[in-house]
């Protein structure tokens, strides 16, 4: 920097430098996704403060505290000056070179490269100097275009005015509306399109309390214009977000004069916050737009290797750190309960109940939508909710064949059994507290789910139409007496006109509904459906009369016995007809070489049913015998306790392996250990031949620790062994995921629990930073050493302990019995006894040691090792008086005595 600039110019200029590396990215992303600021109740104030901030008042405060400090350092201020316009360029390219590469020494390699190469063009050339005064204009150009952007001011419209909305009510009575996503028709009927009453009851006595519409249809193929169009009335005809602001006439709004509202909306906003929770200072508003635009920003520029600690901001719009540990009801509601239904459920209940107004009470529950988790008896199999593993092709298709629209089918009937459930659990909470009978009660679903092979189940197709557009609608006005079955042809914008109708009320608000209970209502010819697609709305048509409604239902009549409700789902196959026999009563063809390794094989060691959680999801691998290909085809059941309780098809087979999964019955299960079988039903013409597979014996890992108790190497089921170094793998534990941070990613995580191995994941897939381990055994305190769970990720040639927030001592000792070490001789041989019984032989001697481990043994004992990472000489003993010994164990598992 040849020619000096003024401390003036030197702030202009990092300031400018800021508004590029922070305050456009996040206005990009804010504008990109306005639905953050609409979550956190802002209005076009909050905008023009947040813009000022953001985009002037940061970047001028950054400049001039760097210009500040670059001049206390008198005359190294130039070179802290450079440095600073070296951090500004690097942080502008970050986000640049983590899209060029996923790895984080490739990504910050490219911006130290930027930086300096800027810095050094800064300093050099007089024109950069001077450029970089002329783009100080951004520090009005940034936040003026921002704030007067048409996606900020069209998404933060004035606060919605609630009176204008308001409506006059004749015969208040409480309202009841009930959402259950991704509902389908098929998925209540049988084939003959009449509720399955045997798998559904409380649908089934719905309907016979309601009026049922069964040629009801939704408008939208997505949530975020499905509801909406359900609380307003109106036709989606534009892609906006789903808030108050956008749809200011709702079912909250105009009766919020008549009724007390009680909206559980985890998924939308269209209760505005007047209404359903208080509405925060522009203080608050702003304050916690900042706190929550701090892990946003860190997530858009940073590698995924630097995020340790920086919360998850893709599950919610808003509070992803919550002060003091506190979370708002609203935002437990939108995080917490867009996941856990029935914790919703009970927060509904809870809400209903008399008061001096009749009440309106409106839930959105998110299933049976995927992640299928639940069991009919309201269980939960599956810590992460993912989908069975054939389901899917590469394209999130479901896959051709039969038996995979089968095993698709299975979890998400079972979990529409769960639906039932609930409905059951509202009903039956309504009688209790006086509202079944006087309420005006609807329950629908906002849209279907797609099973058709071939096609993607959530995206409308006109292979996937009959799935996806039917959905259950049942309207039950007070006083009821009898229920009935409507064919009319019903769309969900007709709820809202329907319920005022009910309620005597009457608006100047434009609806595309009609009341259903009006029969001088004008009919409709067909149905009308809007898609999103490639950012333009548009409609599409269908007749009155969505054909082949039942066709899915059909098939699962088929691919399953649904004679008796819902145990025939745990079949996915044909071979149905051995549920429930014991494995003593088939005839059992001897076989050799055929064996089954499970997942989590630990997890049926330890169940707990009445914990809310059974280990119902079985899945393994097959290891097929040598003349494997004399079963060209074969079924999979699978036995609890010595009860065949599933049967499905193998997947993914590949010469003499196979996968397989199933669901069996949570009533399947004891408390404590439960042993779990796997035999191949064999099928040749109409023979069937039962062969019994023998478990394969998990590998065992064992803790060696030294003196004191600390963890130093673990024993591999080869016989190698490992060192432990704390530090060596980075990462964390947070209840079900382990993230790791760092260059190294860890090759597998081992889980202990009480110093015992339990369970090995081995890096896999897009994400070789994430490994997952069941609820069930990530749920203990470790308050108890023998509960105390322990996770060890290996790096290559050493392992380290990775900790929870429960636990933040990696080298405390290891409950149990961890193995021990000793020296020895066999026929002046060295060698390396365990306490486990192996021996382990010492190769040959040494001088120096190479990269490796140490190991150190006094008097014959293991005392410790040291984990080198480059040459060096081996010193003297320290002590006489001891016998020492030294090993050098190396990167390939070798051992040598090092000479003295």
């Amino acid at each position: 920097m040849r020619d000096e600039i003024s401390p003036f110019t030197r702030a202009l200029h990092l300031a400018a430098l800021t508004a590029f590396a922070v305050s456009q990215p996040l206005f990009d992303l804010l504008r990109q996704y306005p639905t953050f600021l609409i979550a956190h109740g802002a209005d076009r104030l909050d905008a023009a403060l947040l813009a000022l901030g953001l985009g002037l008042l940061l970047p001028v405060g950054v400049g001039a505290a760097a210009a500040a400090v670059s001049k206390i350092a008198g005359s190294a201020g130039r070179i802290v000056h450079l440095a600073f316009v070296a951090l500004g360029v690097a942080l502008i390219a970050l986000p640049l070179a983590k899209q060029m590469s996923p790895g984080l020494a490739p990504a910050l390699a490219v911006a130290v490269a930027a930086g300096c190469l800027g810095s050094f063009a800064y300093a050099r050339v007089a024109v950069m100097r001077s450029f970089a005064s002329v783009l100080a204009l951004v520090l009005a150009i940034f936040p003026a275009t921002f704030a007067l952007s048409g996606e900020i001011r069209g998404a933060l419209a004035p606060l919605v005015d609630v009176a204008s909305a308001q409506v006059a009510v004749e015969r208040p009575t409480p309202v009841v509306v009930v959402v259950f996503d991704a509902l389908a028709l098929f998925a209540l009927v049988d084939e003959h399109e009449n509720i399955d009453a045997k798998r559904y009851p409380n649908f089934a006595a719905l309907a016979r309390d309601a009026i049922w519409f069964r040629n009801a249809s939704t408008v939208a193929e997505k949530t975020r214009a499905a509801i909406p169009a359900i609380l307003t009335g109106r036709y989606p005809e534009a892609d906006l977000p789903p808030s108050a602001t956008h749809y200011p006439a709702n079912l909250f709004t105009m009766l919020s004069a008549s009724h007390e509202v009680h909206a559980l909306e985890p998924v939308t906003r269209l209760c505005p916050a007047s209404l359903c929770g208080e509405r925060a200072t522009r203080a608050e508003r702003l304050a916690a737009i900042a706190r929550d635009l701090r892990p946003v920003y860190l997530r858009a520029i940073l590698p995924e290797a630097l995020l340790e600690g920086v919360p998850e901001v893709s599950r919610t719009w808003r509070s992803f750190t919550a002060p003091g540990g506190r979370v708002t009801e609203r935002d437990d509601l939108r995080g917490r309960g867009a996941a856990d239904a029935e914790w919703l459920l009970d927060r509904f209940l809870e809400a209903m109940r008399a008061g001096s107004r009749p009440g309106l009470y409106f839930a959105h529950f998110q299933v049976p939508h995927w992640p299928y988790r639940y069991l009919p008896s309201g269980a939960s199999y599956d810590g992460f909710g993912r989908h069975t593993t054939p389901q899917y092709d590469d394209s999130s298709r479901w896959r051709q064949p039969l038996y995979a629209e089968a095993n698709a089918l299975a979890p998400y009937l079972l979990q529409v059994a769960y639906v039932d459930r609930m409905l059951g659990r509202i009903v039956s909470h309504m009688r209790e507290v006086g509202l079944y009978d006087e309420a005006a009660l609807v329950v629908l679903s906002d849209h279907g789910m797609g099973f058709k092979p071939g096609v993607h189940p959530r995206v409308l197709e006109p292979e996937s139409v009959a799935d996806i557009v039917p959905v259950p609608l049942f309207i039950k006005p007070p006083a009821l007496l009898t229920g009935s079955v409507s064919e009319r042809n019903v769309e969900t914008i007709d709820v809202l006109p329907t319920l005022l109708d009910v309620l005597g009320a009457r608006t100047s608000h434009p609806l595309d509904g009609v009341s259903l209970l009006d029969p001088n209502a004008p009919r409709r010819d067909g149905k009308r459906l809007f898609v999103h697609r490639r950012g333009e709305t548009r409609h599409l048509d269908y007749p009155s009369q969505i054909t082949g409604r039942s066709d899915t239902a059909v098939r699962a009549s088929q691919f399953f016995d649904l004679s008796d409700g819902t145990s025939g789902l745990f079949a996915v196959a044909s071979a149905r007809n051995v549920l429930g026999r014991s494995i003593d009563s088939l005839s059992l063809a001897p076989v050799e070489g055929l064996r089954f390794r499970l997942d989590h094989s630990f997890g049926y060691e330890n169940v707990e049913p009445a914990s809310g959680f059974v280990p119902a999801f079985v899945s393994g691998k097959l290891e097929l015998p040598r003349n494997h290909t004399r079963f060209p085809i074969f079924e999979v059941l699978v036995a609890v306790n010595g009860v065949v309780r599933g049967a499905t098809r193998p997947f993914d087979r590949d010469g003499r392996t196979a996968r397989f999964e199933t669901l069996v019955p949570a009533s399947s299960f004891e408390v404590g250990n439960n042993r779990i079988d796997v035999l191949l039903e064999i099928v040749d013409g109409e023979t069937r031949t039962h062969l019994r597979a023998e478990p394969e014996r998990s590998p065992t890992w064992r803790v060696i620790a030294n003196r004191s108790g600390r963890a130093a190497l673990l024993l591999t089921p080869q016989g190698r062994l490992l060192p432990v170094r704390p530090g060596a793998v980075r990462g964390s534990v947070a209840r079900v995921r382990i993230d790791f941070r760092g260059e190294a990613f860890a090759d597998s995580v081992l889980l202990f629990s009480g110093g015992e191995f339990l369970a090995e994941q081995r890096s896999g897939g897009a994400s070789p930073m994430k490994f997952e381990f069941p609820v069930p055994f990530m749920m203990g305190s470790g308050e108890a050493d023998d509960a105390v769970q322990r996770f060890v990720a290996i790096d290559g040639f050493v392992a380290s302990e990775i900790v929870g927030s429960w636990r933040e001592d990696v080298d405390a000792p290891w409950s149990g019995e961890p193995a021990r070490l000793s020296w020895s001789e066999n026929d002046g041989q060295p060698e390396i006894a365990l306490s486990t019984g192996e021996r382990i032989a010492v190769d040959g001697s040494i001088d120096a040691v190479q990269r490796g481990a140490v190991l150190t043994f006094v008097d014959g004992k293991f005392e410790g090792l040291d984990v080198l990472t480059e040459s060096r000489r081996v010193g003297e003993p320290e002590s006489e008086a001891s016998e020492k010994h030294s090993a050098l164990l190396s990167e390939d598992g070798l051992l040598f005595r090092i000479a003295q």
